[in-house]
């Protein structure tokens, strides 16, 4: 019986084996748009600006008077970075060209509003990293401020929009639980859409999470277009770099063979030059260990809001310095209203 199998002639191979490539190839294909279509039907209706903002940010316990004017700040130590909260209107001095203006009152807000946006690679280095990827979503999620606008941008050979603006924090978490890893990283590209979304919405606090394992191998934008857009736009990177096997570059092979690697030089390098961070996940940490990078980026700087009578001849905010009595290495950051 062995005596009378041949193997399939040459000339068959050439003719059929093309066709069965495009045959696969389409499947794959067919298979993961299939589940951004899925992923995009469950989508919640974009909020407007006005229902998404609710307007400036206004502490309770201050109020716009008549010929009072108000200026809100964040305050780090200059030692170590750390956000400074706990000041009274005590702590603060205002100047306007050199003259001091006194205070009326300060009020404070630990964790004022902002808008977030999501850049999640699903491609297919990302395959044993998903768990990972989603369980941090999940944890930023359940820390950021319920005011807080949430967009979605997932990666793959191209960028999706999934989200461009919502509170609704279970439709974000079930588009991100729809996706599969499949096909090549356009990173910096989805970065760059991610800035562009993210810009749209109108919190003035603005902080884009991507996470990734750092691979990209079909952009065209690079790094530094990532860079020079975000901050022109105010907006903070931060990056959650997924594996363990530290690698740098675009290296088919560690993409190829090496599933676990990560590479942090590229995610360093659209994260630190707009004062982000970048946060190591490692493939066997679980949600406990993830939980303190969860809070570093949900939980955003503190505003102070400055309120005093408006300095003759001077426009609102113009020309102002403020400073903390006695803490010369403090400074002092305006926020837009």
């Amino acid at each position: 019986m062995l005596d009378r199998m041949r193997p399939i002639p040459i000339y068959l191979w050439k003719l059929f084996l093309p066709w069965l490539c495009l045959a696969l190839c389409g499947c794959l294909s067919w298979g993961n748009k299939s589940l951004q279509r899925a992923a995009q039907s469950t989508l919640a209706a974009p909020i407007s600006q006005n229902r998404a903002c609710g307007g400036a940010f206004t502490p309770t316990r201050a109020s716009t008077r008549p010929g009072y004017v108000q200026l809100s700040v964040s305050v780090y130590d200059g030692s170590n970075g750390h956000i400074v909260s706990g000041l009274t209107k005590k702590n603060f001095e205002l100047s306007s060209d050199g003259r001091s203006v006194a205070i009326s009152s300060v009020a404070y807000d630990a964790n004022p509003p902002k808008s977030v946006g999501f850049v999640v690679d699903a491609s297919g280095s990302m395959k044993p990293k998903m768990a990972q990827m989603r369980s941090a979503v999940r944890l930023i999620l359940k820390r950021l401020n319920p005011r807080d606008d949430v967009a979605l941008v997932g990666i793959a050979e191209k960028p999706y929009y999934l989200q461009t603006g919502t509170t609704n924090r279970t439709a974000i978490i079930g588009l991100v639980d729809a996706l599969q890893a499949w096909g090549q990283t356009d990173l910096y590209d989805g970065i760059v859409s991610g800035v562009n979304c993210l810009a749209r919405l109108c919190f003035p606090h603005k902080t884009l999470v991507v996470i990734s394992d750092g691979f990209d191998n079909v952009s065209t934008a690079r790094s530094l277009n990532v860079v020079n857009m975000a901050k022109t736009a105010g907006i903070k990177i931060d990056a959650i770099g997924i594996g363990d096997v530290f690698t740098s570059g675009i290296l088919w092979w560690n993409q190829l063979f090496a599933k676990d690697a990560v590479d942090l030089p590229s995610l360093q390098s659209v994260s630190r030059p707009t004062g982000g961070q970048v946060f190591h996940v490692r493939m066997s940490d679980d949600e406990g260990s993830l939980e303190t990078m969860a809070k570093d980026i949900a939980e955003g700087p503190g505003v102070y809001l400055l309120e005093f009578a408006k300095p003759s001849g001077a426009a609102p905010g113009g020309g102002m310095s403020v400073t903390i009595k006695g803490h010369p290495d403090y400074v002092v950051t305006p926020v837009a209203p």
